[in-house]
């Protein structure tokens, strides 16, 4: 991913060292293996997140977003 392609704002980890990332500018959450290599996107603007500002996962399979206008969201993580 090239520095023009994404803007990078929050990031939390998972209990795998998976990294969160928020993407302000695309409204979507970027998620890179514990090396910092990309896995996959995660919550879109089609899932119905816009602009993401904070957010944090549990233990359990589950991360919370907060975007535009301060409504959480919750999405289950599955990996492959």
């Amino acid at each position: 991913m090239g520095k023009s392609e994404w803007l990078p704002g929050r990031l939390c980890c998972d209990h795998f060292y998976n990294i969160f990332v928020s993407d302000y500018s695309r409204s979507r959450i970027i998620v890179l293996d514990p090396q910092g290599e990309f896995m996959f996107e995660h919550a879109t603007r089609m899932d119905g997140l816009d602009r993401p500002r904070c957010m944090t996962t549990d233990g359990n399979g589950f991360f919370l977003v907060s975007g535009k206008g301060g409504y959480p969201n919750m999405y289950t993580c599955e990996y492959i």
